[in-house]
């Protein structure tokens, strides 16, 4: 396979003081760490009781499958409680399955609602903050954090492109 080389280099000249870059290149500055790369914004958690998830294909394809991890699991009901995922404003009516002691799940049908309708993709994170949990309603605010890596930065270099330092 033949390798690319960027168009980008950064050449280093010692001296007395220590090494001094010679054709310094202005750095990519990143988003505001607190705005999420769909323009929401990322807010902080106010509670302990979450979980986050980088999704994968077996959250977003076939059977859309949402597992709890223990952390949160352990809190809630072992039985099938109607529960509630809010994002930006609007809410997602789904059932929580805790009918096994080992496994606790979203259901399925109401997962794939939340994911279609938010445009959910492999790679995007999501943090689900329990709220409220009784054995009546289980509450969650999410967040998503989206995934994507832009083809180009405003250099014109897209992120598989080495950058060569001589």
């Amino acid at each position: 396979m033949a390798s690319r080389r960027s168009s980008a280099r950064v050449n280093f000249r010692a001296s007395d003081s220590g090494a001094e870059v010679e054709n310094p290149t202005p750095l990519l500055l990143l988003p505001d760490s607190t705005t999420n790369s769909d323009g929401g914004q990322v807010q902080s958690l106010s509670s302990e009781l979450y979980f986050d998830v980088v999704l994968s294909k077996t959250h977003l394809s076939d059977g859309y499958r949402m597992g709890l991890p223990n952390n949160i699991s352990s809190k809630l009901p072992l039985f099938e409680v109607p529960a509630v995922l809010n994002y930006r404003g609007k809410s997602w009516d789904i059932m929580y399955k805790g009918r096994s002691k080992i496994r606790k799940w979203f259901d399925c049908g109401g997962w794939k609602i939340f994911a279609d309708d938010n445009c959910l993709n492999i790679g995007d994170a999501c943090i689900f903050e329990l709220m409220e949990y009784s054995n009546q309603k289980i509450v969650f605010k999410v967040q998503i954090l989206r995934g994507n890596i832009p083809s180009k930065n405003h250099f014109g270099m897209r992120p598989d492109e080495p950058i060569v330092i001589d």
